[in-house]
């Protein structure tokens, strides 16, 4: 029976140890990268660096203690434990990895719209330049004929004032128009932004959760630890007493 209690023992210790180690390299990346501290596409890149650095460690943790755990004479209770403690650290590290991921995707968009704006910007000059090219032709050409045609040019005078009042006007409408355009697209970036926000602050409340959830896991795993702690010590604590009766 003493030999039995001193296994369990030496197996919960490896367990704790185990738990230990592999949480505090996960909580590590979790303080380094609090909740809504990931800001940059510098910092994202970091962050998910060290997530996968974490992961392997866990992960490599995880298939340690499970082998450990198959030669112990608690099994199940110790891979549970192996369980919990591989769980906390993936929580904690998709928490970050999730943060850093949504950062470099809203890079990514707003790089997307910023070449788009530059591509219609240089797509509206060539549009202009072509038709002032085509503009200045067409009065080369007008002036050439009324030098021609003298008794016209009375006539082809009053169509070019006509023509340019009326370019006129579809410059100002022009203009009219992209700037409605223009106050539509405002208008539909910052309804996208919004809805990032609450995408952002949803993922963030979950991820709360989730890290108060793998918390109370992990505390419930230190107090069953204890209580079988206290069961062992009463358990020697008999053995020695009847065996103090026994003498």
């Amino acid at each position: 029976m003493r030999h039995r209690l001193v296994l369990l023992a030496g197996g919960l210790a490896a367990v704790l140890t185990a738990t230990a180690s592999v949480g505090a390299t996960a909580e590590d990346i979790a303080q380094r990268w609090p909740a809504g501290s990931i800001r940059t596409v510098e910092q994202a890149e970091a962050a998910r660096s060290a997530v996968r650095a974490v992961e392997i460690a866990a992960e490599q943790a995880w298939r340690e203690e499970q082998a450990r755990c198959e030669r112990t004479f608690f099994v199940n209770r110790c891979m549970e434990n192996a369980r919990r403690s591989h769980a906390l650290a993936q929580q904690q590290a998709r928490r970050v990895q999730v943060e850093a991921g949504e950062v470099l995707r809203r890079a990514e968009v707003e790089e997307r719209r910023r070449q788009r704006a530059e591509h219609e910007r240089a797509a509206r000059e060539d549009e202009e330049r072509a038709r002032a090219a085509r503009e200045r032709a067409e009065a080369a050409a007008q002036r050439q004929r009324e030098l021609n045609d003298p008794a016209r040019a009375a006539g082809r005078a009053d169509a070019a004032a006509a023509n340019q009042a009326r370019a006129a006007e579809s410059s100002a409408e022009s203009q009219r128009r992209a700037g409605e355009r223009a106050a539509q697209a405002l208008e539909r970036q910052r309804n996208v932004q919004q809805f990032e926000e609450r995408q952002r602050r949803a993922r963030e409340e979950a991820a709360r959760r989730a890290q108060e959830r793998a918390e109370n896991e992990q505390r419930r795993a230190r107090r069953q630890a204890e209580r079988e702690a206290e069961s062992k010590r009463r358990a020697e604590t008999a053995a020695r007493a009847a065996a103090a009766r026994k003498d």
